[in-house]
């Protein structure tokens, strides 16, 4: 069972204000409610809804009990790095059962980035991660790939498209794909590091284990060296899909 939701009014006309969107505070207590006494829900999607730090740590309180829900949408908001931390807390309860998060385009930075960083690197069940358009900037993009070094992280997709990332941070996610099994996909577009960061992240693909798909558009490497990649990448991919 799955429910997606966005609130606001419909026919707004001359009257509109920006209070009538939205979830609100005693909506989301409420809505904490359900998850804790719902035994089928397994897909809480929540985009577009003005979700701030304050509400989804109101939303946690009733996630924390739930152990239906394997997929968590909150694209779209305003969770900052106070919310994210929360998240991240979440994220390594026992019985975790989230494989599927997306916080795209949301307000998180170098600490929330960090957060996320340390759970994944405790979390053994989190397959995909969208943390597109959040501006976490070299420093959180450090942060978050520093829990992919860990053996315990199982993560397989992650999007980090428009987040401001580095030469520094490029460099670290590069030694992640050397030596991480599981990732299969990473969107690193629109982050401008420059041709000498892209080298290193196309070396590092080509000598991964496991990755079939990197998008790597808008960063500033040659286009002639990407093309390269994404043909050794899909023969990769064939050759799994064959073995498989």
């Amino acid at each position: 069972v799955s429910t997606q939701s966005t609130w606001g009014v419909l026919t707004t006309g001359m009257n509109f204000e920006f209070r009538m969107f939205g979830l609100r505070q005693p909506d989301s207590l409420q809505f904490a409610e359900m998850l804790r006494e719902t035994t089928v829900l397994t897909t809480l999607s929540l985009p577009e809804n003005q979700i701030d730090s304050d509400k989804l740590k109101a939303l946690i309180t009733g996630l924390v009990k739930n152990y239906t829900v394997t997929t968590l949408d909150l694209s779209h908001n305003k969770i900052a790095d106070a919310g994210m931390r929360a998240l991240a807390t979440l994220l390594i309860r026992r019985q975790q059962t989230i494989t599927d998060l997306n916080v795209a385009d949301n307000c998180i930075r170098v600490e929330g980035a960090r957060a996320l960083g340390k759970s994944l690197a405790m979390n053994g069940t989190l397959r995909r991660l969208n943390m597109r358009l959040n501006r976490m900037g070299d420093e959180g993009g450090r942060g978050l790939f520093e829990g992919l070094q860990s053996e315990a992280s199982a993560l397989q997709a992650l999007n980090v498209s428009n987040n401001e990332l580095g030469l520094t941070a490029v460099e670290l996610l590069s030694d992640v794909l050397r030596s991480n099994t599981c990732l299969q996909s990473v969107d690193i577009s629109g982050n401008p590091f420059g041709e000498e960061a892209g080298q290193l992240l196309c070396d590092a693909a080509e000598a991964s284990q496991s990755l079939t798909e990197l998008d790597a558009r808008m960063c500033g490497v040659r286009e002639t060296r990407r093309q390269e990649l994404v043909e050794v990448l899909q023969q990769r991919s064939v050759a799994a899909s064959r073995s498989a």
